[in-house]
């Protein structure tokens, strides 16, 4: 499997297990156009693979990144779910080393306000650098 496919079946597959199920929080990819249920929270996520480098025996390549989960709530109920769904995201990713040997270090919150798509919802970024490698 190639470094990128990788990095990929590791994040994506955090929202496929029963850990991440089990909150009832709905993950789409950032580039989904289905339909979303917007009366519950939900995130979107980003993969933003950075620059990448190979080791001098020219095997190995290893990039850094940054995973961005824009999370959605219902405007108008304070930033408590936000904060919540947030904390829910650190406990599988903050720190943690994934199957395929993706690497998360600190997380940060950024809270956007309201989204200028949808005024019924309220947007926050959580956003975790990443480390992944390849052959």
């Amino acid at each position: 499997m190639s470094m990128y496919s990788k990095l990929k079946s590791d994040i994506y597959g955090l929202f496929a297990s029963s850990a991440w199920t089990a909150t009832g929080y709905k993950a789409y990819p950032a580039n989904y156009s289905g339909t979303i249920d917007t009366t519950t929270s939900f995130i979107r996520v980003s993969i933003l693979p950075g620059v990448g480098t190979v080791n001098a025996h020219g095997f190995k390549k290893k990039f850094s990144g940054m995973l961005i989960l824009s999370i959605f709530v219902k405007a108008g109920d304070g930033d408590t779910e936000l904060f919540t769904i947030a904390d829910t995201i650190d406990s599988l990713f903050q720190g943690k080393t994934l199957t395929n040997g993706t690497q998360f270090g600190a997380s940060t919150v950024m809270k956007l306000g309201l989204d200028p798509a949808d005024k019924s919802l309220y947007r926050g970024d959580y956003s975790i650098n990443f480390k992944a490698y390849g052959d």
